[in-house]
């Protein structure tokens, strides 16, 4: 329908939207992917790999995602050779006792906007390499990938930097 379109045109010029209203059910994500014919991918985290899983504050946390810390600014999945184009996250329920977790988001590509050209030229003609290894022993994952902090994509700046 038309709000359908107005949130995609929005998510498409913005890189970011933010939806209300949704119920506070698991199952959200794959009914929204379903409503709008997108296929979810498989993640390494959650159990067995599933398409979704679930963020909650764990004990002894491996991965500061899992805690109420503070999240510094960050590419998410610099290390897939082949990142998502969207991700979406269902906040089901915030626990009224925990304080952080907050989110906070920076427009990579108005960043590069206003790079001089030689920082801009070398942010994207250096290859890095980002990788994610599960702590467990033995590792379940092990997952790398190489390329440049910025990239020209066909649908403007795509960023890999991460903090």
């Amino acid at each position: 329908g038309n709000v359908t379109s107005m949130w995609l045109a929005a998510l498409s010029r913005f890189g970011l939207t933010r939806l209300t209203g949704a119920r506070a059910n698991r199952g959200e994500i794959q009914r929204l992917a379903a409503s709008l014919h997108l296929s979810l991918r498989r993640t390494i985290y959650g159990e067995g790999g599933a398409e979704t899983f679930h963020v909650l504050v764990k004990p002894r946390a491996n991965n500061q995602a899992y805690t109420n810390a503070e999240l510094p600014l960050h590419t998410d999945l610099p290390f897939y050779a082949h990142p998502p184009d969207v991700q979406l996250l269902h906040a089901v329920r915030q626990d009224k006792e925990l304080t952080g977790g907050e989110s906070i988001f920076a427009d990579a590509q108005f960043a590069t906007q206003h790079l001089d050209a030689g920082s801009l030229a070398m942010l994207r003609s250096t290859l890095v390499t980002f990788e994610d290894i599960d702590p467990a022993e033995p590792p379940k994952y092990h997952l790398e990938a190489s390329h440049p902090v910025v990239e020209l994509v066909q649908a403007g700046w795509e960023t890999g930097w991460e903090s």
